[in-house]
């Protein structure tokens, strides 16, 4: 009895096997077909373990930035209330795949060095050296890479209290000379009006002073004043005569 009880599941087996055997095999050919790899060309980079614990994106490529170069602008010279000039300023970005990047530097980069977004180029009167006319004035150049990365870097140079006219001021000076008697500057001064404020300044050479005649009489001569300021000449007249 055992032996046909045995016999009969080996037949059902058998039936049971024949019965779904197609059914599996499709359901293998099915399974199989999800473990295709995709032809390697499709692939734009490898899949790391980065991919993975999603730190980086697929189908991106990623450089590290090494150095980040400032150029600071050519002007270093300024006049008051004269607007930033940024010629000839860069920013050089360069990768670790050796590409590097160019950008011109534009006026939103620039802030005082506290952060101040705008720039006073307009000093009070006592900032500027009494003897120089000048002010030295740093800003700020800060760029930011897209990747996050931040650079700054000092940008210096100079504002003038520029000369704007001259005028010859009081009345003490020579004005009335002999025949053949040489020019005398004693107590000529001129007023120097500047950009901001004003201030008395004494003439102390001769070769300031054009025009001046005395071989015979003239009526009203005109003389020629030139002074002179960090490049800038400025001119003013008064008249003479000889007797």
């Amino acid at each position: 009895m055992k032996i046909k009880k045995i016999l009969a599941i080996q037949i059902t087996l058998i039936m049971l096997i024949d019965l779904f055997l197609p059914y599996l095999m499709l359901l293998t050919k099915s399974y199989n077909k999800t473990l295709i790899v995709p032809n390697p060309t499709t692939i734009i980079e490898p899949i790391t373990e980065e991919w993975a614990n999603g730190k980086l994106k697929p189908n991106k490529i990623h450089n590290n930035v090494t150095s980040i170069i400032i150029k600071t602008p050519t002007k270093t010279t300024y006049m008051h209330g004269e607007e930033l000039d940024l010629a000839g300023g860069t920013i050089t970005i360069n990768y670790d795949n050796g590409v590097s990047n160019t950008v011109i530097i534009t006026k939103d980069m620039i802030t005082e060095v506290d952060g101040t977004k705008s720039v006073n180029m307009r000093p009070n009167e006592f900032e500027y050296d009494s003897i120089t006319h000048r002010f030295s004035k740093t800003v700020q150049i800060t760029y930011t890479d897209a990747s996050g990365v931040t650079v700054t870097k000092p940008y210096t140079f100079d504002i003038i209290n520029d000369i704007k006219s001259i005028s010859v001021y009081g009345d003490k000076h020579k004005i009335i000379y002999n025949v053949k008697e040489p020019l005398d500057i004693m107590n000529l001064e001129i007023l120097v009006r500047r950009a901001i404020g004003t201030s008395i300044v004494a003439v102390t050479d001769p070769s300031m002073i054009s025009g001046f005649k005395n071989d015979k009489s003239y009526e009203d001569l005109p003389l020629t004043i030139t002074y002179s300021e960090n490049g800038i000449y400025r001119k003013c007249h008064y008249t003479t005569n000889v007797m």
